[in-house]
């Protein structure tokens, strides 16, 4: 089993950001977090609905916590 998954704390930017992103990379960043969190899947399980790999998940799930924190911008 791996260890619990992060991002408890992005939730509700997560889900305001799915709601305005329909498709592409601000859509896949907020499903990458929400996924595990809400349904429990695992990044495998995560990668494979929404098409990208296992380290992809990863980085996408880092990136959108650091955009959430005001480190980085969406758009970079």
């Amino acid at each position: 089993m791996g260890r619990p998954v992060s991002g408890r704390t992005e939730i509700a930017q997560t889900k305001a950001v799915l709601e305005t992103a329909w498709n592409g990379p601000e859509s896949k960043m907020a499903q990458a977090v929400v996924l595990p969190l809400e349904l429990g899947l695992t990044l495998r399980q995560t990668a494979a609905v929404i098409g990208v790999s296992r380290g992809r998940v990863c980085r996408l799930r880092r990136r959108f916590e650091r955009m959430v924190q005001g480190e980085q911008s969406l758009k970079h």
